[in-house]
């Protein structure tokens, strides 16, 4: 039904990225201690720390990234000469 598409399309994403989340200071502590092999509580939580800050930035550079470019994919695609300066004025800037 309709409703059900709904939810699944609106709280699927959500529980997903939340899962994801829950699990990458899993991921990152075994990779710590059995790939880099860390000894130390202290070091295992740095790697830990610095890897979820380079996996947040890089979500949000995508994200923001990703959302301007689809936005501008429909004027790209009416003007495919102009590709490049769509581009350039789709990104966001400081």
């Amino acid at each position: 039904t309709v409703a059900n598409a709904a939810l699944i399309n609106s709280y699927l994403p959500v529980v997903a990225m939340l899962g994801l989340i829950m699990l990458l200071p899993v991921v990152f502590r075994w990779m710590a201690e059995h790939y880099e092999q860390r000894k130390k509580k202290s070091s295992v939580e740095r790697s830990i720390i610095g890897r979820f800050f380079y996996y947040q930035l890089a979500n949000i550079f995508i994200t923001v990234t990703a959302g301007s470019i689809w936005q501008a994919l429909y004027e790209i695609l009416d003007h495919p000469g102009n590709a490049l300066a769509i581009l350039a004025a789709s990104l966001p800037n400081c």
